[in-house]
């Protein structure tokens, strides 16, 4: 099911972020936060401070709030991209 083009609960603001194909996005804490994570198309490499590599495709949700990471990096050839959920206050 996809997000992106539909419209969600008002209670809720959508951002959509690309990634080239090889591409890099720096992790920053405050971007994160209450955010919810829907992987629509492609798949991403999260690195952790340490250096280790973990990759997620299509279909994973995921909450990257409180975790020691270091980037986000497409994986293969393709663009990256999902939409971040956050709760409005």
């Amino acid at each position: 099911m996809s997000f992106i083009d539909r419209p969600i609960p008002p209670r809720f603001r959508l951002r959509e972020i690309k990634i080239p194909a090889g591409g890099r996005h720096g992790y920053d804490e405050n971007e994160w936060r209450e955010a919810l994570i829907v992987v629509e198309s492609g798949e991403f490499e999260v690195e952790c401070s340490k250096g280790l590599r973990r990759r997620f495709g299509p279909g994973t949700v995921m909450w990257l709030g409180g975790l020691p990471l270091w980037a986000l990096h497409t994986a293969g050839v393709s663009r990256f991209c999902w939409p971040r959920f956050h709760a409005r206050r």
